[in-house]
């Protein structure tokens, strides 16, 4: 007798990028646990924007941030 394993994807996708260039992106079921993961690598300058999607909801952005260089 086989088992059937049903692999599911994780709840929601974090993506992170510099300017318009996608950095990285990680998948996972925590939200807070993505958005903390995103302000780390993000830092403390430069213009690094991110978002974090559901899947379950269709696709539905429900966080996103956006870091801006300082003028100079």
């Amino acid at each position: 007798m086989s088992e059937s394993v049903e692999l599911t994807q994780p709840r929601f996708e974090a993506s992170i990028y510099f300017d318009d260039k996608l950095l990285e992106q990680r998948c996972g079921d925590d939200p807070q646990a993505l958005e903390i993961w995103m302000h780390a690598l993000a830092g403390e300058g430069g213009n690094y924007n991110g978002k974090i999607i559901d899947h379950h909801a269709g696709g539905v952005q429900v966080k996103a941030f956006r870091y801006s260089a300082p003028d100079s």
